[in-house]
């Protein structure tokens, strides 16, 4: 056993190994995929659909109205939670890192753009959003509750 570890292809294989298993675990969310995040809204909100586009300016403080006037106020969980980085990669297509430096860089260059309001929980995010017409966020499908519409995105 002491022989074929030493041999040349087991030398170049374990590192590539690990180094592969590493790159597969960093890129995946601690917390669910973005793929099984709904977007929800309070229910008095006149939208049923968002584009992708438009969902992305509203968390990058783009877009700040909705059709009807209403300030949008964006809300993610905080960048401490595991949702946090499935919940930024829906909303706006970016990884969390990507998301923190956009707002970073809008600050170097003199811009002030309020970031998304932060909750504790998913929980507290559908109760926030159900009594807060302009809210808007991505929580898993399964802590949406009644209490919230869910947007279809296009």
């Amino acid at each position: 056993m002491k022989d074929f570890m030493r041999s040349f292809p087991f030398r170049l294989l374990a590192p590539f190994t690990l180094l592969v298993c590493w790159l597969f675990s960093a890129n995946t969310p601690a917390f669910g995929f973005a793929d099984d995040y709904v977007v929800i809204v309070n229910k008095a909100n006149p939208v049923d659909s968002i584009s992708a586009a438009d969902l992305k300016k509203m968390f990058l403080g783009e877009k700040t109205t909705w059709p009807n006037s209403t300030k949008v106020i964006p809300i993610t969980p905080g960048q401490d939670r595991p949702e946090f980085v499935p919940a930024i990669k829906r909303a706006t297509g970016m990884s969390s890192a990507d998301f923190k430096r956009y707002f970073i860089q809008l600050s170097f260059l003199g811009k002030v753009v309020a970031q998304p309001k932060t909750l504790d929980s998913t929980a507290a995010i559908a109760r926030y959003i159900s009594s807060s017409p302009g809210a808007i966020s991505c929580v898993p499908a399964a802590d949406a509750g009644s209490a919230v519409k869910i947007l279809k995105v296009e």
